[in-house]
This record gives structure tokens, C-alpha cells and sequence, in this order.
């Protein structure tokens, strides 16, 4: 039996099976609404709020297969998105947030205007750089109320990644063993 062949096969596999298991969290954070019609008032006029800073997705993590799941408590009145952060060149937010922008000139990976009234938004995140986006359709949406968003993620190993670690470990375990 040679030893380091048959420690690494075992070390491997449990990588393999805890990555396939993989982890999960949950979480709720306040957004302000963004009222429609804006301040001041523009009666066609629905502009969107997104986040001040990117958030990045290192190529590293192209190993891992990444879920977000994401609903929020004014869901009637109001939508969440998930952008390039590329799209903050052509719509900057001032300094809390707000931008000159509507919606329909966002480039959504996930969620956005067509998310008013669904259960939520799920994102199959990428390698990249986001922002998150929101705003509102109508009158409707209740500024003096923050708008509960709740979020769920779950990280696994890729399956292409899994299954070369799985065989790699499987042919050190196999190596590992005299007959």
C-alpha cells in the first residue's frame, strides 16, 4: 500500500462530497422605494435606483455553480434586477443611489420591470461584475415603507469539476492500493 497516493485520493473525495453537498445561507435587507412619478414629478417618468458599488464574481469561482434567490415585500408595486455593472458608465447613480435612467435602458441578467408582481428572481450568477437595480411602476409603491428583500443562495462544486475531482481521487485511491 503506498501511502500519499492513497491520502490524497481520500482527501480528494471528501473535497468532492463536501463540495457536492455544498452551502447555503439566507438573508433580509431594507432597500428604500423609489417612488414613480419621480421627484419632481414627471408623470412618464419611472427611474431606477442601483447599487453605488460593483459587485464582483472572480473567474475563480466558474468552479462553483452559484444560485440566488431573491423576493421582496413590495412585489406588486415595485421590481429588483440584476445588471452588468457596465451599465453604471451610461447610467451613473448620484450619491445615494438614484440614476437618470428607466428601466428599459438596463441590461437585466436577471429580474427587473417584467419581476412587478412575480414571486421573485432567481440568478444563475457568473463570473463578472453586477449591480443590483430597483424601482417602481406606479404611484402605488409605498415610499414610507422599505421594501423587505430576502435572499437565499446556494453553493455547490460544478458537475464538471466534481466528476474530474471524483476520478482523479478515484485513480489515486486505485493507485494507492498494491494488489
Amino acid at each position: 500500500m503506498r501511502i500519499a497516493p492513497l491520502i490524497i485520493g481520500i482527501i480528494l473525495m471528501l473535497v468532492t462530497i463536501v463540495g457536492l453537498i455544498g452551502y447555503g445561507g439566507e438573508g433580509d435587507q431594507e432597500i428604500p422605494v423609489i417612488p414613480c412619478p419621480t421627484n419632481p414629478p414627471q408623470m412618464d417618468k419611472c427611474y431606477a435606483g442601483m447599487t453605488l458599488s460593483d459587485l464582483e464574481i472572480p473567474t475563480q469561482f466558474s468552479i462553483l455553480s452559484i444560485k440566488i434567490s431573491i423576493e421582496w415585500s413590495q412585489s406588486e408595486s415595485t421590481w429588483v434586477g440584476v445588471i452588468p455593472a457596465s451599465d453604471a458608465i451610461e447610467c451613473p447613480p448620484d450619491d445615494i443611489g438614484l440614476t437618470s435612467c428607466e428601466a428599459d435602458q438596463l441590461n437585466f441578467q436577471a429580474g427587473g420591470a417584467d419581476s412587478v408582481g412575480s414571486d421573485g428572481l432567481e440568478w444563475d450568477v457568473d463570473p463578472g461584475k453586477y449591480r443590483l437595480a430597483t424601482g417602481s411602476i406606479s404611484s402605488q409603491a409605498n415610499p414610507a415603507v422599505a421594501n423587505i428583500v430576502s435572499y437565499d443562495y446556494d453553493v455547490r462544486l460544478n458537475l464538471l469539476v466534481a466528476f474530474a475531482t471524483f476520478m482523479f481521487s478515484s485513480a489515486m485511491l486505485v493507485a494507492g492500493i498494491e494488489f
